[in-house]
């Protein structure tokens, strides 16, 4: 169907079988599509209609490819018949018949929160849009999430993880501009929760981190991170640090156009097999490294990328909080500004007794 086309309504004649893959892609207008007697859904194949409010299958649907169904942000509502032998809805969502695999989750502009079926076990890709749900909660019946299942849910905030989930692929989560936590059930045996982001069951390996955080620590403990923890796609991130317990670091990034700084600890450049950073964008971005290790970094294959590396002691950073008696009287930040008020970041403080103290001020408290 041509994109511009001026139709707001779209049946199917009865003959209409398959919809191949691109068939309505940018659609710009239509709002709802009747598809009575279409058995197959091709990859692709009603995908990025942006007006798309509303889609109904009758009993023949038998094949709905991956992504068959894929980007259609203001999608509300995706029926099939009752009497349909191999897909159902419950409530808006769109299953297999054993409601084991969720295909689509429509959701209408009001909703906040949203709790996926029990029983689902698979999460598909594109299963879930939305501009303004700020909770999404997986129950403990999921096993795997599938890349780009949830997919910029520009308002969303939280996500739980359920205690089943033992495969989230990289990107499951993709483009969450607002996410400032993900919550692993303490109970799930693959997977935990560490200030927010998600971590191997052992705390070694770093998963994901929330979308919406300007600035994170990696925790102490983790000695390998996953190619895309900060998402293929991160707007907010300007600052990263790295754990001293860290040797194998792959690529962080696709596209962080904000990312200015990466405090690395370790005292041994973390080795990999990939570079840490596009070259395009490390011109941006200070290296900041352990005292002393200057030259190993700038000799690192992983590192060597970087044009602006500085040494920095890591050894005096004191926590937020201090128990001393003394008391603060002047703030500064790392390139010397004074500050009104703690401020994300490195922080430089001027304490009574004439000490001064280097203090990482975490982003999100």
């Amino acid at each position: 169907m041509p994109p511009l086309s001026a139709e707001t309504s779209v049946t199917a004649p009865l003959e209409t079988q398959t919809i191949f893959s691109k068939a309505f892609e940018s659609v710009q207008n239509v709002e709802q599509m009747t598809l009575p007697n279409v058995k197959s859904v091709q990859s692709y194949a009603i995908s990025y209609c942006f007006n798309l409010k509303s889609i109904t299958f009758g009993s023949q649907l038998e094949e709905l490819q991956e992504s068959g169904i894929y980007g259609n942000y203001l999608l509300q509502s995706v029926t099939v018949a009752e009497n349909n032998p191999y897909f159902k809805n419950i409530g808006s969502a769109l299953t297999d018949k054993d409601g084991k695999v969720l295909y689509l989750y429509p959701v209408d502009e009001n909703t906040s929160e949203v709790t996926f079926p029990d029983g689902i076990e698979t999460i598909e890709r594109g299963v879930f849009y939305s501009s303004n749900v700020k909770t999404i909660s997986l129950p403990n019946s999921v096993r795997k999430v599938k890349a780009y299942a949830l997919m910029s849910c520009t308002a969303t905030e939280r996500v739980y993880i359920g205690t089943g989930v033992d495969t989230l692929e990289p990107d499951f989560a993709f483009n969450m501009l607002s996410l400032i936590e993900y919550i692993v059930d303490a109970g799930n045996p693959n997977y935990k929760s560490i200030d927010g982001a998600i971590y191997s069951k052992d705390g070694k390996q770093c998963v994901l981190i929330p979308g919406g955080r300007k600035e994170y620590s990696i925790a102490e403990g983790t000695t390998s991170l996953d190619m895309v923890c900060l998402g293929s796609i991160n707007t907010n991130i300007q600052c990263l640090t790295l754990p001293s317990t860290l040797t194998n670091c792959q690529t962080l990034c696709y596209s962080h156009p904000d990312l200015s700084a990466i405090y690395s600890k370790a005292t041994v450049p973390p080795t990999g097999s990939s570079y840490p950073l596009f070259p395009f964008n490390v011109a941006n971005i200070t290296l900041y490294v352990p005292t002393g290790t200057l030259s190993d970094y700038q000799n690192g294959q992983l590192w060597r990328i970087f044009t602006d590396i500085q040494e920095f002691d890591f050894t005096d950073i004191e926590s937020v909080t201090s128990g001393n008696e003394a008391y603060e009287v002047g703030r500064y930040s790392i390139d010397g500004r004074m500050l009104p008020a703690p401020a994300p970041g490195i922080n430089i403080i001027k304490m009574s007794d004439g000490t001064v103290q280097k203090v990482l001020v975490p982003e999100y408290r």
